[in-house]
C-alpha cells in the first residue's frame, strides 16, 4: 500500500464526474487529496508524481454504503476485531465508506452493546473502508400485524416483535452507548411520540429516516415535517401501497424533501419497481444500498443465525425456506450495476446514487462523493460491469488487479 503523501497520477479511459463522463483523463493526486482532475490534455502533470495507466477501464468515485450490517462472515457489533474485519472485506465491493448497520435485539442492553463495540471500532480507525459513522435500524418500529393486505408485517416479522415505544430519553441513551456515532437511524413515524424523537434526533445530529412502519400518507409527511430525511429500504417494512389509501410508499416517492433508500438487487424489489422509484424520485433523490447480512459472500448453503433461525443461502439471496426473505447477498456494486444494466439507468447516474447521493444525505459531500479537486481521493477502478478492480481510500490503494504502473 503507498503511502498517502506520495504522488500519483492516474490515466484511465474513462472517468465519472457528478454530471459527465471524461474521456481520456488523468487524475493527481497528493496528501490523500484530488489534486486536479480533467482531460489529459488540460491536467498539468507533475514530473515526480507515480504514473498508474489503467487503459480501457473506468475511474468512479468510492462507493458508500449506508445500510450494511455485514458480510463474508462478519457482522457489525458483535465485536470490535469482527467490526474491523467486515470494514476490510467491504473494498472489494468498491465500498470506500460505510455505516456499519445496527440492527434490533431481544433487549435494549444488547442493542447498547453492539452500539458501544461498533462505537468503538469506528474509533479504533478502519484498516479498510472507512466508518463514517453507525446505522441504527431500530428500535422504534411498528408493531402492526399483517393486514389481509400485507404479504409480511409491515416491520418485518422479527422487528416488529422487538420493537419498542419512542422515547427521547432511551434515544440519548443508545447515541451516549455510541459515543455520540450515530448518524442514522430508523423511526415509524406513526408511532406516540415518534414526531419528538425525530425532532430530537435532530438535535443529536442523526438524520432521521422513515421506515419499518405502516404509516398513513398523511402520517409519514408528518414525520417528514419534523425533520425526517430519508426513507429506509423503500418498499421494504412498509405497508403495501394501496391508490385509496396511500401510505409511507406513496409519501417517500412524492416528497422531494426526503431521499429514499432502496435494495436494487432485483429481488428484494423488481426492475419495474426500481423504475418507478427512479422516475418517482429522480437521479439526485435516490439512494442505492446493499443492506447485506453476514451471509453475503459466503458459500451457497444453509446457515443458523443468532437467532436459532434457519438461513438458506444461495446465488441470489438469503431467506428462511419456505416463508420469506432473511436479508440481501448483493453488494453495493452488483446494485449499481442492476440500475444500469435492467433499469437502464446511465451509468453516471447510477455511481452518483451510490456515492454522491448518500455523501450528500450524511452530510460529507464536502469531502467525499464526488471526483473533485480538494476532495479525498476516494476512488475505485472498474470496467463496464462495475466489476471493482482496484481501490483507493485517501491516496493510498487498498487494492489494484489490473492497474498498471
Amino acid at each position: 500500500m503507498e503511502g498517502k503523501n506520495e504522488k500519483n497520477v492516474l490515466y484511465a479511459g474513462r472517468l465519472v464526474l457528478q454530471e459527465e463522463i471524461l474521456h481520456d483523463v488523468a487524475v493527481v493526486i497528493q496528501g490523500g487529496k484530488i489534486e486536479a482532475v480533467g482531460p489529459r490534455s488540460e491536467v498539468q502533470i507533475p514530473k515526480d508524481g507515480r504514473q498508474w495507466d489503467v487503459g480501457d477501464r473506468i475511474i468512479a468515485p468510492g462507493l458508500i454504503d449506508q445500510m450494511v450490517h455485514g458480510s463474508h462472515g462478519f457482522k457489525a457489533g458483535v465485536s470490535i476485531e469482527e467490526t474491523l474485519k467486515f470494514s476490510k472485506v467491504m473494498i472489494r465491493n468498491g465500498v470506500t465508506s460505510f455505516l456499519p448497520t445496527v440492527s434490533f435485539s431481544p433487549t435494549v442492553e444488547e442493542m447498547q452493546q453492539s452500539l458501544a463495540i461498533t462505537a468503538q471500532a469506528v474509533e479504533t480507525g478502519s484498516p479498510g473502508a472507512l466508518m463514517l459513522g453507525i446505522n441504527f435500524e431500530a428500535p422504534f418500529l411498528t408493531r402492526a400485524g399483517k393486514s389481509e393486505w400485507d404479504r409480511y408485517p409491515p416491520a418485518g416479522y422479527y422487528a416488529g416483535k422487538m420493537a419498542r415505544d419512542p422515547s427521547v430519553e432511551e434515544l440519548r441513551d443508545y447515541q451516549q452507548a455510541a459515543k455520540g456515532h450515530i448518524r442514522l437511524m430508523t423511526i415509524a413515524p406513526e408511532l406516540d411520540g415518534a414526531l419528538e424523537v425525530i425532532r430530537e434526533m435532530c438535535n443529536l445530529d442523526i438524520v432521521p429516516s422513515i421506515g419499518h412502519s405502516a404509516a398513513s400518507c398523511v402520517e409519514a409527511r408528518a414525520g417528514i415535517a419534523a425533520g425526517a430525511k430519508s426513507a429506509t429500504h423503500v418498499y421494504n417494512a412498509m405497508r403495501r401501497q394501496d391508490h385509496r389509501e396511500p401510505g409511507i410508499i406513496e409519501a417517500a416517492l412524492v416528497s422531494d424533501e426526503i431521499m429514499a433508500e432502496i435494495i436494487a438487487d432485483c429481488v428484494h424489489v423488481f426492475p419495474s419497481a426500481l423504475d418507478m422509484a427512479y422516475r418517482c424520485k429522480g437521479p439526485d433523490r435516490l439512494i442505492l444500498i446493499s443492506d447485506t447480512l453476514k451471509y453475503a459472500g459466503m458459500p451457497n448453503g444453509v446457515y443458523i443465525d443468532e437467532m436459532g433461525r434457519e438461513i438458506e443461502k444461495d446465488d441470489e439471496k438469503a431467506h428462511i425456506p419456505g416463508w420469506t426473505l432473511a436479508g440481501s447477498i448483493s453488494p453495493l456494486n452488483w446494485n449499481v450495476r442492476n440500475m444500469i444494466q435492467r433499469v437502464g439507468v446511465p451509468m453516471g447516474e447510477a455511481i452518483n446514487m451510490a456515492s454522491l447521493n448518500p455523501a450528500r444525505l450524511l452530510g460529507v459531500a464536502d469531502r467525499k462523493g464526488s471526483l473533485e479537486a480538494g476532495k479525498d481521493a476516494d476512488l475505485i477502478i472498474i470496467d463496464d460491469d462495475i466489476n471493482v478492480e482496484g481501490v483507493m481510500i485517501e491516496g493510498n490503494w487498498m487494492f489494484k488487479e489490473k492497474v498498471i504502473s
